[in-house]
């Protein structure tokens, strides 16, 4: 497979997680009908209107605003000279709204303001694509900018933006995701996988030396204050937590958010990003190959595996926060962790995916393949090996990327594999379950899939059982939709 075809949607999606130390009843409003392209909503200070990024049929994005409580859209900054508007924030009294507008993979963010309900925008400069705070009164917006000249690959660093057109202020020498305190007077900001704190003086500068008060194994993709200041929650690109005098936990708002705002009374806009997702099957050795819903999956877990006997499962899973591999019977009882954390990248940080994970012929053994999530281009990729009955993992070799499960030789003996040249060459190998060797062969004779027609949506199948049956996962009703979610920090 060609590294270019690739497309791994797991590293886009903002994601949540079950339970931690300390469980909040939620209950979720949707405050739209699903629909493609709705996301990142922000509330008037007032809270009476809503204001949110939208995206076409022919990709063009806008933002629009109208009445939470329901109504006629009404478009507040458009499409303009190739560049999609994103990520509306309201200044704190309501009555302008600072956006950021994306132009291309390679390039900056440009910083926008533009007075409510419909003045004229102001270009504030270029920035990074954090999304920015409003200081109290008004007169700033604390962002980030990129530190050098490479967008995409410099880091970036947190500043002061005047809306006055004044020269900026230098914050701090790095960071991505930021969030101000409603009073203006603390400052929470991510640098990569760790979250740091500050105290502001009057002018918003800094009045005492950074705090890391978090660090996960991947980069932080969201900061939100509770209202009162006392709750920072955050996001990874899987599961959410919240940090309340130091202590942190584990968030449970019941679905998969991206969360992009906290309301006063502790509850939470955002964007539910997926719906049901099932696992299925087609018996091969049937007269009339007829799909058949097997069980539903939870929405923390992905890549399902089916032993040959078909009476267990291994899955890749969010359930305790950061991605886990586990094992249980099919029908989800007796579970238990098989591999606690994913091993990570060094040379690209701790920002490690699970691609896949299946079962050696025996049962006996488990592979799994792992990727860097950094983007288009990147072809690395690494197999594991682990008894299934737990024990050591163990790394088996470097390869290339494919995107799925690792395939396994009719003996066990081996795990076939891929590696790529600097012309995104493909080369196909054997890899030596025993000593990790490789064995050049000829693409021909890797193991092709059965040609079963499946719906749209479905992920990577796999061969189970003696070669009798087929399964794949599919997500249905995947569309997004804007919600309000209950009483997701405390009051």
């Amino acid at each position: 497979m060609q590294p270019g075809k690739i497309c791994n949607m797991k590293a886009a999606c903002f994601l949540s997680i079950i339970c931690g130390l300390l469980c909040v009843a939620q209950g979720i409003t949707p405050l739209s009908d699903r629909a493609d392209g709705l996301s990142s909503p922000a509330l008037s200070p007032d809270g009476t209107t809503l204001a949110y990024d939208a995206v076409g049929p022919d990709y063009s994005i806008w933002i629009d605003v109208r009445p939470l409580s329901g109504g006629k859209a009404v478009h507040f900054a458009g499409w303009q000279d190739n560049g999609g508007p994103n990520s509306p924030r309201w200044s704190r009294d309501g009555k302008q709204i600072a956006f950021l507008r994306f132009y291309c993979h390679s390039c900056n963010h440009k910083l926008f303001v533009k007075d409510f309900p419909n003045g004229p925008e102001k270009l504030l400069g270029e920035v990074c694509g954090g999304t920015p705070s409003w200081t109290p009164d008004g007169r700033l917006l604390i962002a980030t900018e990129l530190a050098g000249k490479n967008a995409g690959w410099d880091p970036c660093r947190v500043v002061l933006v005047p809306l006055d057109g004044g020269p900026r202020v230098r914050l701090a020498k790095d960071g991505d995701e930021l969030a101000l305190t409603a009073d203006g007077k603390r400052l929470a900001y991510a640098v990569g996988n760790a979250v740091k704190t500050v105290h502001l003086d009057v002018n918003y500068r800094f009045a005492d030396a950074p705090v890391e008060i978090a660090k996960e194994p991947h980069a932080i993709s969201s900061l939100h204050w509770s209202g009162d200041g006392h709750t920072l929650v955050y996001q990874v690109w899987n599961y959410t937590k919240a940090v309340t005098d130091g202590v942190a936990r584990l968030i449970h708002p019941g679905t998969l958010i991206g969360i992009s705002q906290i309301l006063a009374d502790g509850s939470a806009l955002g964007t539910e990003e997926r719906g049901s997702t099932a696992l299925w099957r087609v018996d091969l050795k049937a007269a009339q190959q007829v799909p058949e819903r097997v069980r539903s999956i939870p929405w923390t877990d992905e890549d399902v595996s089916i032993s040959p006997d078909g009476q267990w499962l291994a899955f890749a899973t969010a359930r305790n926060g950061p991605m886990q591999i586990w094992v249980s019977r099919m029908d989800g009882s007796n579970a238990r962790v098989l591999v606690p954390a994913i091993p990570p990248f060094e040379r690209y940080g701790d920002n490690t995916m699970v691609d896949g994970v299946s079962w050696s012929p025996d049962g006996k053994s488990i592979a799994m393949e792992t990727s860097p999530g950094i983007g288009h281009g990147v072809t690395d990729a690494r197999i594991f090996i682990i008894p299934s009955a737990g024990g050591r993992l163990r790394k088996l070799v470097d390869c290339g990327l494919t995107g799925r499960a690792p395939t396994w030789t009719e003996d066990g003996r081996a795990l076939y594999t891929v590696k790529y040249s600097e012309d995104y060459k493909d080369s196909y190998f054997l890899a030596d379950i025993a000593t990790g060797s490789l064995i050049p062969i000829a693409n021909e004779e890797v193991p092709k899939l059965p040609l079963v027609p499946l719906p749209e949506g479905s992920g990577p199948p796999h061969v189970a059982q003696g070669g009798r049956f087929l399964y794949y996962e599919v997500q249905l009703d995947r569309k997004p939709r804007l919600v309000k979610v209950e009483g997701l920090v405390p009051k």
